[in-house]
């Protein structure tokens, strides 16, 4: 008999079997500590008053997990690799329209001007668009 068609015949390779992916719980529990230690310990530090984070900012960080959580682990991970390219297509669909939007919903104004704008990606973006500013209003004068 042929390798191929023995393997192929063993029913341990079942796209439907449990196969754990650590890779992605270790990333799922950094990225619940991350969010999790801005909201407790930065939040704190950096609002004076009010809320740090509201429900629905947290609810969005829980369903953007969830979705990730969702689209990368068993069984979908499973059948998109190794049986169905829908399933595949599907995953990225997934990944790529409802987890980066959700996200973006679940960061508090201030972890964004803390993160972005104070930080040398939001200088180095602010100053190309300050010189702009500037030349056009000199010309315009």
């Amino acid at each position: 008999m042929i390798p191929v068609f023995a393997e192929a015949a063993n029913l341990d390779l079942s796209p439907w079997r449990f196969q754990s992916h650590l890779e992605v719980w270790v990333l799922i529990v950094a990225l619940i500590a991350s969010y999790v230690y801005a909201i407790r310990v930065l939040g704190p530090r950096i609002v004076d008053k009010g809320t740090v984070v509201s429900r629905k900012q947290a609810w969005a960080f829980v369903a953007a997990i969830g979705f990730l959580w969702f689209a990368s682990d068993w069984p979908i991970h499973d059948i998109s690799e190794e049986y169905l390219y829908s399933v595949h297509m599907f995953q990225h669909m997934v990944l790529s329209y409802f987890v980066p939007p959700l996200v973006l919903l679940s960061i508090p104004r201030w972890l964004y001007d803390v993160a972005i704008e104070k930080s040398s990606v939001g200088r180095s973006f602010d100053s190309p668009r300050n010189q702009l500013l500037r030349a056009s209003s000199s010309t315009s004068s």
